[in-house]
């Protein structure tokens, strides 16, 4: 009786734990709202959720980085999500296009056309009836910097949102792809001659690609008579991403950056592989220096990844490098994932900033 009674107890602990893992990846919202926008002909699939108590509410809304990411990124926006909702911030997020319920192709999108996407999703927001929000802002990640900045060229310097949160977003398309494969040619080994003339090579073949438009078919055949040397990937892009690549490769933050009008917030993490933070954080002070816009603030996290996950158990590029011990860790630590201090100065600052916009618009 006392093995089946140590057997109970043992089963109960760990149910109890399994049941405290999965809550950590639960949504804490008190109400949903589902429901579709129209956009370039396409129908997106979106999500409201609201938090406790009465409105109106400060809106977040969430603008992916590359890939096929859904509306809660796969359940990586869990944490962030619950953060803001604890501060009384709402969160509206929608699928991209091609993913979950939004029809479409995210691959045949470009950034200007994303941001209009984006302005479209907060139209639709206002729209929604029982609905009652007030200031509504955007948090970006990682390539969603250069949709930010297409929506600082607006009028009014984003004037379409009243402030901007940018999540390890990267300046110049072209520079952050090399400095991508340096990081991964450092990770497989590479001497730093190899890298040199690698990256070399692949920054001509950038300018090359840029310039000259290649079909698709054209681009196969320059890939067969290329000769790179090693250390460069050497792999087709499918149609679909090679046409998406040369749609978004001009892509650059520079000339939005010196348009942004309203608050803004940057947030970036030191052990970043994927994105040259000092580069981002350097050149949007300046741009901000030069264009004598004062209402922002830019935070690095030591020790943070890309995702601004902690880089001692996450220090990964891609998501397909993820190891099942990593997976299972994420599970584990929940919220705990993230850098210390980030969900927590994000949330101050959303909280914040939402206040003084209401302030500024009370009439």
């Amino acid at each position: 009786m006392k093995v089946v009674a140590g057997l109970l107890v043992a089963f109960v602990l760990v149910a109890v734990a399994v049941l405290g893992i999965l809550d950590q990846h639960s949504l804490k919202y008190a109400q949903r709202s589902d429901f579709t926008f129209s956009y370039g002909g396409e129908q997106l699939g979106a999500t409201l959720l609201t938090p406790e108590g009465d409105g109106p509410f400060p809106v977040l809304a969430f603008v992916h980085g590359d890939g096929p990411v859904d509306r809660f990124a796969n359940g990586g926006y869990v944490a962030i999500m619950n953060r803001l909702l604890e501060r009384g911030v709402a969160c509206l997020s929608w699928d991209k296009q091609g993913v979950g319920e939004s029809s479409g192709d995210w691959l045949s999108q470009s950034m200007p056309e994303r941001a209009d996407e984006v302005k479209a999703g907060i139209a639709a927001l206002r729209r929604q009836a029982g609905v009652d929000i007030s200031a509504v802002g955007v948090i970006a990640f990682s390539q969603g910097g250069w949709v930010l900045s297409e929506l600082a060229k607006g009028a009014g310097g984003g004037a379409d949102v009243d402030f901007m949160v940018a999540v390890g977003v990267a300046i110049n398309w072209r520079r952050q792809s090399l400095y991508l494969q340096r990081q991964r040619m450092l990770g497989e080994g590479y001497s730093e001659e190899q890298i040199a003339t690698a990256l070399a090579f692949s920054e001509k073949s950038d300018r090359y690609l840029s310039q000259n438009h290649l079909t698709y078919d054209q681009y196969l055949a320059w890939l067969r008579n290329s000769a790179p040397p090693a250390g460069v990937l050497t792999e087709p892009m499918s149609p679909e991403r090679y046409r998406f690549v040369m749609r978004n490769m001009q892509a650059d933050m520079s000339a939005g950056l010196v348009r942004v009008k309203v608050p803004f917030l940057g947030l970036f993490g030191e052990k970043d592989r994927n994105v040259d933070v000092q580069e981002s954080i350097q050149t949007i002070d300046g741009a901000f220096q030069s264009s004598s816009w004062r209402d922002y603030q830019l935070k690095l996290f030591p020790g943070a990844t890309h995702s601004l996950l902690k880089a001692n158990y996450f220090d990964f590029q891609t998501p397909a490098e993820w190891t099942a011990s990593a997976e299972a860790m994420f599970l584990t630590l929940g919220p705990d994932a993230f850098v210390e201090g980030f969900l927590d100065a994000l949330g101050d600052w959303v909280t914040a900033t939402s206040k003084d916009v209401e302030k500024k618009t009370v009439p």
